[in-house]
């Protein structure tokens, strides 16, 4: 039809991996994979993991559908590449004791979306984008971290800018932006 993306500054790289693609960021090769794998069997993924889509076009690749996630969701969304494919949505309170007795245990079960494989090229190109791609600062430090950063924005500049991180233990989210969608 007459979408027509690009990848940031009108920038083309040829054939690259997919590794090569994650840790770069790059838009045409996320829009290309979604065309290939089909926008339905991609959305019953993201359903496994807690986001729904409810459009059918490519643009999804790139986050852009109906009503959006939460910084919630896409952060959950990253759970199952920290714990070998398991997905686990977040909660806020796990367990609750009272007087050493245990008085709240919270149920969220866990569901196999991935497998271990998968979650080890996944893994290993985000540790690769704390290297040497878009998220090249959180990479210099003495332990391993793998991450992923988006950005949403115009020929001006971003409007809105997320970054995910996580070790083997933790993950952290942390989203910029205004309400107003100024730069």
């Amino acid at each position: 039809g007459n979408y027509s993306p690009s990848n940031y500054n009108e920038k083309y790289y040829g054939w690259v991996s997919i590794k090569e693609a994650i840790y770069r960021s790059l838009n045409i090769p996320a829009i290309k994979v979604l065309d290939s794998v089909g926008i339905e069997k991609a959305r019953l993924y993201a359903h496994k993991l807690g986001i729904q889509i409810n459009k059918n076009e490519l643009s999804s690749a790139l986050g852009s559908y109906e009503k959006g996630s939460t910084l919630k969701e896409i952060t959950a969304s990253y759970t199952p590449f920290t714990n070998q494919g398991l997905y686990t949505p977040l909660t806020a309170i796990r367990r609750i004791e009272k007087n050493g007795v245990c008085i709240y245990q919270d149920q969220t079960e866990s569901v196999q979306v991935f497998s271990a494989g998968t979650c080890e090229i996944i893994n290993e190109a985000l540790q690769e984008c704390t290297k040497n791609g878009t998220a090249k600062a959180i990479g210099k430090r003495n332990y391993s971290v793998c991450a992923k950063t988006g950005t949403a924005g115009n020929d001006k500049g971003n409007t809105d800018a997320y970054v995910i991180a996580y070790t083997s233990e933790d993950i952290i989210s942390l989203r910029f932006c205004n309400a107003d969608n100024s730069l």
